[in-house]
């Protein structure tokens, strides 16, 4: 064989590879997903309370560290148009306040009588980077949010709120909070995937903030 049949044989390999490698890998290096956001938001204890007229409770907002909040107004637009999907019970409206820590989500009572919370908050993610539930209280050691956040695992202090609800001593608000988001795939990068779950209870009689733990993880699977 002539060198130059030879030169012409392996390129014709090299290309071959080359095409067979970009049917078989094409969809994982051209093809990307949006990472996913659902907020998981449970406040049990409640049912068939009595209110003081209106009760109000209020729980963290996953928000993304540039200060963009994870779901949008819109996002809670279509909660509010079609609660039903969203299991949004509708003995509350849905939005999101100021308070003296920070923006938070605000759950406020329609009627006299309430009933539990088991619904779900679920969007896109309009970011990649990391994300936590805020407000942030404190942080052990005094570390900034930015700082912690570089962590995959850790804990600090948020804040629930309850006041209106004529609950008796002897029963409480449970909080059972959890949200999930990122995952997102871009050409052959995967974004980490954040989560942040509370787990807290309002005794009857406790009115107004109260401090709740969050734990803080970050790892590679929605699982």
């Amino acid at each position: 064989m002539k060198k130059s049949d030879g030169i012409a044989v392996a390129v014709i390999v090299s290309i071959a590879v080359v095409g067979l490698a970009a049917l078989l890998c094409g969809p994982y290096l051209v093809e990307g997903a949006e990472g996913n956001n659902n907020y998981v938001i449970r406040i049990t204890g409640m049912d068939n309370t009595v209110t003081d007229g209106a009760a109000t409770l209020m729980v963290p907002i996953p928000v993304y560290l540039s200060g963009e909040p994870v779901f949008s107004e819109a996002n809670l637009a279509r909660v509010r148009a079609e609660p039903g999907v969203y299991r949004l019970n509708p003995d509350w409206n849905l939005s999101v306040e100021t308070t003296p820590y920070g923006d938070m989500l605000v759950f406020r009572s329609v009627s006299g009588e309430v009933s539990d919370i088991d619904m779900i908050l679920a969007a896109f993610d309009r970011e990649s980077g990391p994300r936590l539930l805020m407000p942030v209280v404190s942080i052990p050691g005094n570390v900034s949010v930015e700082t912690f956040a570089r962590n995959n695992y850790g804990k600090y202090q948020s804040v629930v709120y309850a006041d209106g609800l004529r609950l008796s001593a002897d029963t409480s608000a449970d909080f059972d909070l959890r949200y999930i988001g990122g995952g997102g795939k871009k050409l052959a990068f995967q974004a980490p995937v954040w989560e942040s779950s509370v787990r807290a209870s309002l005794p009857g009689g406790n009115v107004g903030f109260a401090e709740a733990a969050v734990t803080y993880s970050v790892s590679d699977s929605w699982y």
